[in-house]
């Protein structure tokens, strides 16, 4: 059988799990809980659909196609 020389999805988990054990070891309960919360609203704030829309009525734009 021929080895996989392309991407390996279980090395790269690890590496991340890693990563953040390494980061969050010296945070206190409270620390880890603000910084999980600060990362989702990063990743979604500035794409969700929700979000958008609001950006968009707040601009005075159709929230979907269309013309005012």
């Amino acid at each position: 059988m021929s080895k996989n020389s392309g991407f390996h999805s279980v090395d790269f988990f690890r590496s991340v799990r890693d990563k953040l054990a390494d980061l969050l070891s010296d945070m206190a309960t409270d620390e880890i809980i603000a910084f999980f919360e600060n990362q989702e609203e990063s990743n979604n704030s500035a794409t969700s659909d929700h979000g958008l829309a609001g950006r968009r009525s707040r601009a005075d734009q159709p929230a979907r196609g269309g013309v005012r």
